[in-house]
């Protein structure tokens, strides 16, 4: 039996909870002990949080595990075989470590971390303990996105010319504040551009490869102004287009739009290949080709359709075999931060070639 424990109950962590609650009721090997919160209202089921995410734990069921506001304390007390990270970005690192270092394996929500530094020793605090270290980028389990991967590695419609990859909508940070602003806040979260577009970085870096460098343009937010944080030097973007630029003439760029009024959040990408393009847009796939009907692929085989389900499932059959999950290599979250950064230094000079090796 899977001893886990969860820190952190914002919009993520209680999402988190109900795919670990579904694994029970299904009767996987998994008992849930304990939650974390410096909040202790979300540890009663009392957020209002508003999310686009469709799963959300039952408030019933949260008396049944025993409530901590300190992870320290979490640890000092329980003895757990997983902790799941689900706290703010700028935490990620220390409180991966310190489970880490205790012999506890750890599944970390994405982004790792803030810095390149700090997710190194994160890696480097995994390879000490012997334990499993996985952060949460849920697209390698999202099946339009492994299906694409996919035909890009086996160059199923040939090679790749062109990919674009987007996502964004109305994400009002006034009426549906994180705790203590720290999605908006450079040094914490750092905005669109690293705690949601970090999506589409990684995964342009786990199927494209690495860029040789960026080029970004970027626009803050007028919330922050709301808010009172508008500061030149410590400025987060929450519109960014990047362009990826790679030694071969292929043309990747990703935008991310988290000011668009009233409008819902969405994602996709269009990928252009030798003989196909493939589609990804209105949370349908579609593979287009010359002179023939567009179809839709068989996406059965990645099973469930609900990604962080797959997601879960596999970190924790990973633990119970006593295998790495080498699905998401801790090197490639790693490369993602270190893009990112490179992509903020890009829109911090207008969009000034910034090379990421």
């Amino acid at each position: 039996m899977i001893k886990l424990a969860i820190s952190g109950l914002g919009r993520m962590g209680m999402m988190h909870l109900s795919i670990y609650e579904k694994l029970v009721e299904e009767g996987y090997p998994l008992q849930i002990v304990a939650i974390c919160d410096v909040d202790a209202y979300k540890l009663e089921g009392k957020s209002t949080a508003i999310t686009n995410l469709v799963n959300s734990a039952s408030e019933n069921k949260l008396s049944e595990y025993k409530h901590y506001s300190s992870l320290t304390e979490m640890l000092d007390h329980e003895e757990l075989d997983v902790v799941d990270i689900v706290m703010p970005t700028h935490l990620h690192a220390h409180a991966s470590i310190e489970v880490l270092n205790r012999g506890i394996h750890c599944f970390c929500e994405k982004p790792m971390a803030t810095t390149v530094e700090d997710c190194q020793k994160m890696i480097d605090a995994a390879k000490r303990a012997g334990k499993n270290l996985m952060i949460g980028h849920c697209l390698h389990f999202w099946p339009e996105y492994v299906y694409l991967n996919d035909c890009v590695k086996n160059e199923t419609f040939g090679k790749v010319n062109g990919g674009y990859f987007w996502r964004g909508g109305d994400q009002d940070h006034v009426k549906n504040p994180s705790w203590n602003n720290w999605i908006l806040k450079r040094e914490c979260g750092g905005g669109a551009i690293f705690d949601q577009h970090v999506h589409d970085v990684e995964v342009i870096n786990w199927i494209f490869g690495k860029p040789r460098a960026v080029s970004t343009l970027g626009k803050s937010n007028a919330t922050q102004t709301y808010l009172g944080m508008m500061e030149d030097d410590h400025k987060t973007y929450n519109i960014v287009n990047t362009n990826y630029i790679y030694e071969e003439a292929t043309v990747i760029t990703a935008l991310d739009d988290t000011s668009y009024i009233g409008y819902p959040f969405g994602y996709g990408f269009r990928v252009n290949l030798d003989s196909a393009t493939i589609a990804y847009e209105n949370s349908e796939l579609m593979v287009y080709r010359a002179n023939q009907k567009p179809f839709q692929p068989d996406l059965s085989v990645y099973g469930s359709s609900n990604a962080y389900y797959n997601e879960f499932k596999y970190y924790l059959d990973c633990v119970k075999a006593g295998v790495a999950p080498d699905k998401i290599p801790n090197c490639g979250s790693k490369n993602a931060i270190h893009m990112t950064l490179c992509e903020i230094e890009s829109a911090d000079h207008n969009g000034k070639i910034v090379f990421c090796s």
